[in-house]
């Protein structure tokens, strides 16, 4: 085994992805496959994932959570061929996250515990959560920050823009159905 002589730590960055960053990496994925047969297959194989994901205590999605997972489908006595699928999915899944980053993963958080909140008050339905997120993630543009107040900011401007999208949208009856360029 080798060690590491020179006592530094290992410049490899380590990128955490919370179930919101997923939901959103799955649209990206499904919206990329062309076969109808595809998208559904890797539909059920992310819905399974993030079931079996949210069922164990939760760990950031990495290299050994997708192992586990294997192991999971192995234990389950599925045909090697499923697996596969099952696995190709989730990586690209895990592939797609990572590759959002930036404002649009700090956009999504903030609107998703905005929203949240919103629905454990009584204010609005289950079903918005994924509207509002929808609309923030739209009102976001593209952008990496750099500094810890470029962060906070983002995260503000996001949690504003998700309740002025709510209260319009609770005092307009429009929801989601009238998403328009109001929030830029």
């Amino acid at each position: 085994m080798k060690r590491n002589l020179t006592g530094r730590k290992s410049n490899r960055h380590k990128t955490k992805v919370g179930l919101p960053d997923l939901e959103h990496a799955k649209a990206a994925v499904l919206v990329s496959l062309r076969s109808p047969e595809s998208q559904r297959s890797y539909r059920r194989s992310i819905d399974d994932f993030v079931r079996w994901y949210c069922s164990e205590p939760r760990l950031s999605l990495n290299k050994t959570v997708v192992t586990r997972f294997r192991i999971h489908l192995e234990d389950l006595q599925l045909a090697p061929g499923t697996v596969n699928v099952r696995l190709a999915a989730v990586r690209r899944l895990a592939y797609e996250a990572a590759q959002l980053g930036g404002a649009h993963c700090i956009a999504l958080n903030a609107a998703d515990e905005v929203a949240v909140e919103a629905f454990l008050a009584g204010d609005i339905h289950f079903t918005d959560i994924p509207r509002t997120i929808e609309a923030v993630l739209q009102a976001t543009s593209e952008s990496h920050p750099g500094a810890i107040e470029d962060v906070l900011a983002l995260d503000e401007h996001a949690r504003e823009v998700s309740r002025t999208w709510l209260a319009r949208s609770s005092l307009t009856g429009a929801g989601a159905s009238k998403l328009d360029n109001w929030a830029r």
